[in-house]
């Protein structure tokens, strides 16, 4: 919302828990964007009646059943989180295809929904990253941990795989005390503790606000960012990453999806890691890691060029005033379930 005001659109947040509020402003609203929430029927003829352009915004593959069981998410996550996500999958589906067009987050999740097999290939597609709210970031200062890893998925097991055969190696040459952050992540926990590490220590911080997690990562030297190369995760936009920059840290990472145009923006790209390396890396990567203050730096300077203010600027101006049609100061509803 503070991006469309930027470019001179009026907007306005109303959850669709709120069925009345939406009813009462439909009048007024020459666009509405509903991001990744399902709308129920009557609510949504309400709103299609009101002649509104509708837009159904998501960043990852959550959409139809087809796309996410090709995505390579449901055997990495609990049979409780797979059996919700298939609900979702097919409930998002539905209020999508009532839509007038769809904004997703990345080139590859525009290219993956624009086949036929997942249901939206009928759909103009609009790109439109997750970028930066802030082009303030902090220097790197000091640090309580050597290492952060931030991920809130229950279980991600190829993620997790890849974390802690980086650690064991990393710990059998290690010359120093050495400790990991684990932030929001109880399974992640429980499996290093049992790590055994030689020189090594494990610390759990519970999942925390947006402003109390940054401030977390920011005592970590390196976020841990492994990710395994499948569609899942190369449909989605490089939060961890971003966050990493705007704390002051630098990240060790997989080049995979949008993380790979990060990679192209870096002056030095030591620390892009491919998921089939991760375990013998961790007893080589110490001396790259040892150039904080450069690697962060290179890392700031990526970041703002891909996801920076300047750049959301140019893409709201191009997408929501060339493409979709918006003039200036026109109304723009945005029904959301966060």
């Amino acid at each position: 919302m503070r991006y469309l005001k930027l470019i001179g659109v009026q907007s306005m947040h109303i959850s669709p828990q709120q069925p009345g509020r939406v009813r009462s402003f439909l009048g007024l609203a020459h666009t509405v964007i509903i991001y990744r929430t399902a709308i129920g029927p009557e609510l949504l003829e309400d709103i299609i009646d009101s002649g509104a352009k509708i837009l159904f915004e998501f960043d990852d593959l959550v959409v139809g059943p087809t796309a996410l069981e090709n995505s390579g998410i449901l055997a990495q996550v609990s049979e409780q989180d797979a059996l919700l996500l298939r609900t979702l999958s097919v409930e998002f589906l539905r209020t999508a295809l009532n839509c007038h067009g769809i904004i997703v987050s990345s080139d590859y999740l525009a290219e993956l929904y624009a086949k036929r097999e997942n249901g939206l290939a009928e759909k103009p597609f609009y790109i439109l990253p997750n970028f930066l709210e802030t082009d303030i970031y902090r220097e790197p200062g000091s640090k309580d941990f050597t290492f952060a890893y931030t991920s809130p998925s229950s279980s991600i097991r190829s993620e997790l795989t890849m974390l802690s055969d980086f650690l064991a190696r990393y710990d059998a040459v290690a010359s120093r005390k050495w400790s990991i952050l684990v932030m929001g992540n109880e399974k992640a926990l429980n499996e290093l503790e049992k790590g055994n590490f030689r020189c090594g220590r494990v610390v759990g911080h519970p999942f925390a606000a947006f402003d109390d997690y940054l401030t977390a990562i920011t005592k970590a030297e390196t976020v841990l960012i492994p990710l395994a190369d499948n569609d899942f995760n190369r449909s989605k936009t490089p939060i961890r990453l971003m966050d990493a920059a705007v704390s002051g840290t630098q990240a060790l990472f997989s080049p995979v999806g949008s993380y790979t145009l990060i990679k192209e923006y870096l002056l030095n790209d030591s620390l892009c890691i491919d998921a089939q390396d991760w375990p013998k890396v961790g007893g080589t990567i110490a001396p790259a890691l040892d150039a904080l203050s450069e690697n962060v730096i290179d890392l700031q300077q990526a970041v703002r060029q891909v996801y920076g203010v300047a750049a959301a600027e140019s893409c709201y101006l191009r997408v929501f005033i060339d493409q979709i049609g918006l003039d200036p100061f026109y109304v723009s509803d945005r029904l959301t379930s966060r």
